[in-house]
């Protein structure tokens, strides 16, 4: 009886430390393993953006982006990053993760307008406009691609999204 109890005993201490093991792992490697902790480095990571530190932006939401929690938000993040630094084909495939929204689409409209495709991002803009007429963002986008379209060349929103 002695040795299986102490067989038990090993046995749920290997178990218990496998666990620890991977719970340090998880929290080393930085990926977020709670709402709150993926909360604070969306946090910092827009802290970035603001200071236009992309590359540590980018570095957060990624981590974000790893885990289970907020991570529309994560890559509606990296969209943006991807679109400020001039990397058009990361943002499309960024904001396309980000789901449904009219941050993402307005994205997907700078992102278009970017590589130049501005009847597709005309079409990102206008079906945000659909939902809210009074989106600024985005009636400024659909004006510089309709601006573009029509041959006007530099209208006054063009440099909004350039």
């Amino acid at each position: 009886r002695g040795d299986k109890e102490r067989g038990d005993k090993e046995r749920g201490d290997k178990e218990r430390g496998d666990k620890e093991r991977g719970d340090k792992e998880r929290a080393g490697s930085g990926v977020p393993a709670t709402s709150q902790e993926a909360k604070a480095l969306l946090m910092d990571a827009e802290k970035r953006v603001s200071r236009l530190d992309w590359d540590g932006a980018k570095e957060k939401y990624e981590l974000v982006a790893a885990g289970k929690f907020h991570r529309h938000r994560a890559y509606l993040g990296l969209a943006e990053v991807a679109f400020e630094t001039k990397r058009a084909d990361d943002a499309i495939s960024y904001a396309k993760r980000a789901g449904d929204t009219p941050g993402a689409r307005v994205l997907l409209g700078h992102a278009y307008y970017q590589k130049r495709d501005y009847a597709t991002a005309l079409q990102y803009y206008e079906s945000v406009l659909r939902q809210n007429p009074n989106h600024t963002e985005a009636q400024n986008g659909a004006k510089a691609a309709r601006d573009k379209l029509n041959g006007a060349g530099g209208g006054a929103g063009a440099g909004s999204v350039d």
